[in-house]
């Protein structure tokens, strides 16, 4: 198990915020120095602030790059890795038609965009302004890389650790932390021994590395006026044979990942992770990032694994569609009608979702993906059978769906 990240959170709104800042780099230097002696290696350290629009002001790129490269300057001066701009939200649409312009500005920049409003409603043209920032940001590099910094968010509250759908809600400066964990997991249900068992085992152990996490972390915090928010215990994979997601499944004896029996073995999974009683903040559920997952990218290529596939565990446990391939030539109206399903699931279910799609230029569908990064297993690209929407679907702006009780 390692930690993916320590994100802090910040308001650069603030007028004090530049040394609040400072105060969160040396925090962080601390948390990662006490983190390290205990054994835990930290992957990178994270920055992430309030919505982009509440504090750059200027709806113009122009001015709003002269803003962010002054905050990328405080930014590396205290040891911080990447930056995150918040999410854009629906009250305000102007603002996510700069994002693929803004992500051009620094690798290190990561932004989001809001597909729900504050009272949980489901905003169609949010949605499709989401969908649009993909399409757009998949031609700031050949690849399509940039997708991986930008991901739309439904029912995502403050405070989550992983990028890109961190974002503050404006209070104190605060932290939180991401854990890479699904080599926990892996190991464990390998054993043969019963489900029970295995589950069993892999709370306890979870539960320890909560305790000793909040140990560390909230001393630290608290020395430094910095909230701790909690930990997020997502069993998010690396792409080695030794943390994976999909083999954790397998491993339960499931024949392979996609196949029948998968969805239950997932909810045997998140039910673990509902039993946790360390304090949770963000997802705390089960990913399946195609791209970060070598054995999801080889079901994905074996033709095992659909997107429908994924978005059916995010019913009892994901956290949406991550890292999906998909073909260079999709449209808007096709990326709108997925990620409102992905919407609708989040509502419906009364849960947080993100989407992270990831439009590839000059790829056609099954055409194999050729990503050069440490965090990525390369696949096929994904047929996702999608249209634009007609009749009621496209003359309304939202879709009326209420939890269910």
């Amino acid at each position: 198990m390692k930690i993916r990240a320590i994100t802090c959170f910040v308001n650069p709104a603030k007028s004090n915020y530049r040394s609040v800042l400072v105060s969160l780099g040396e925090f962080i230097q601390q948390a990662t120095e006490g983190l390290n002696s205990a054994g835990y290696q930290v992957q990178s350290k994270r920055l992430a602030t309030i919505p982009f629009s509440k504090y750059m002001k200027a709806n113009k790129v122009p001015e709003a790059t002269l803003i962010l490269q002054e905050i990328l300057s405080l930014v590396g001066q205290t040891g911080f890795q990447y930056l995150s701009l918040g999410n854009s939200t629906p009250d305000n649409l102007k603002y996510y038609s700069m994002i693929p312009d803004l992500l051009k500005v620094d690798e290190r920049i990561f932004a989001s965009g809001s597909m729900t409003t504050k009272d949980g409603k489901i905003s169609l043209p949010a949605i499709r302004a989401c969908a649009e920032v993909i399409h757009a940001t998949a031609q700031v590099t050949p690849d399509g890389f940039a997708n991986l910094r930008f991901s739309a968010l439904a029912n995502v509250k403050p405070y989550a650790p992983f990028f890109p759908a961190a974002y503050s809600d404006g209070s104190n400066a605060a932290v939180s932390v991401a854990i890479e964990g699904a080599d926990l997991a892996q190991s464990i249900f390998k054993t043969g021994t019963s489900l029970a068992d295995d589950q069993k085992k892999l709370c306890d152990t979870l539960n320890d590395h909560g305790k000793r996490l909040e140990s560390i972390l909230k001393t630290i915090a608290r020395d430094h006026k910095v909230d701790f928010k909690g930990l997020d215990f997502s069993l998010a994979p690396y792409p080695t044979s030794d943390c994976s997601i999909a083999a954790t499944i397998e491993n339960m004896g499931v024949s392979k990942t996609g196949s029948a029996g998968s969805v239950a073995a997932a909810a045997v999974l998140a039910s673990t992770l509902d039993q946790g009683k360390w304090k949770k903040v963000g997802f705390n559920g089960l990913m399946f990032p195609v791209l970060e997952d070598s054995v999801l990218a080889q079901r994905v290529s074996d033709g095992d694994l659909t997107w429908k596939d994924l978005l059916l565990f995010s019913c009892v446990c994901g956290t949406g569609l991550d890292t999906i391939p998909l073909a260079g030539d999709i449209s808007v109206d096709q990326l709108t009608s997925i990620l409102t399903d992905v919407a609708a699931l989040a509502v419906r279910l009364h849960k947080p979702l993100t989407a992270r799609l990831m439009p590839v230029p000059g790829k056609n569908i099954w055409d194999p993906t050729s990503f050069n990064f440490e965090y990525f297993a390369n696949s096929r690209i994904m047929d996702v059978r999608a249209a634009g929407f007609s009749g009621s679907f496209s003359n309304s702006k939202e879709l009326p769906i209420t939890p269910r009780q």
